[in-house]
């Protein structure tokens, strides 16, 4: 799983959550060597978020890689729910979830951030590559499976959830910071 991209500042779009790659029944020899580098979650900026690092595994000589979703924007004026919002990453299994918008003006709430894939790899269903919530503007922040948006009578922006590639939350309104996308993973689980 990719690394969650960080969400917007100041009414600002959710971090996009990381893709996924999931395999099942691959094969590995005994004592071969298996290489993993798990993506950091995006940081926040001074306006826009960054967008998540690329996760990757190498098992003898075949890699796969699911990457980064992108960072959240600040804040644009008139925009809405169904405006171009920041992308997921890409995976072999899935797409990271796109990011929700942050309001687009006052009163407004900030929109919901897509939802993950969930998978059991680990014995527990988790939700992985969810995007972040959007930051409101004088309402609620949005709803995301990574960090929630803040808004600036309440709720604040929360940050992807680390080791699932969920999407940073984005800022509320007068200067919020909006808040990191949650790190990638690679596991792997022998049968």
């Amino acid at each position: 799983v990719g690394g969650g991209g960080g969400g917007g500042t100041n009414a600002g779009s959710g971090g996009a959550g990381g893709g996924v790659d999931y395999r099942t029944s691959y094969p590995v020899a005994p004592n071969q060597v298996i290489i993993t580098s798990s993506g950091a979650g995006g940081a926040i900026g001074a306006n826009a978020g960054s967008a998540g690092a690329n996760s990757s595994i190498t098992i003898g000589k075949s890699s796969f890689a699911a990457t980064g979703g992108a960072g959240g924007n600040s804040y644009v004026g008139a925009r809405t729910c169904t405006s171009a919002r920041s992308a997921g990453g890409t995976g072999a299994f899935a797409n990271g979830g796109r990011g929700g918008n942050g309001a687009g003006g006052t009163p407004q709430n900030g929109c919901i951030g897509e939802s993950g894939t969930a998978i059991s790899i680990t014995g527990t269903s988790t939700i992985y590559g969810a995007g972040g919530g959007g930051g409101g503007y004088d309402g609620n922040g949005g709803l995301g499976g990574g960090g929630l948006g803040g808004y600036s009578s309440g709720q604040q922006d929360t940050a992807g959830t680390t080791n699932t590639g969920g999407g940073g939350g984005g800022g509320a309104n007068a200067g919020g910071t909006g808040s990191a996308g949650g790190s990638g993973i690679v596991i792997v689980r022998y049968a």
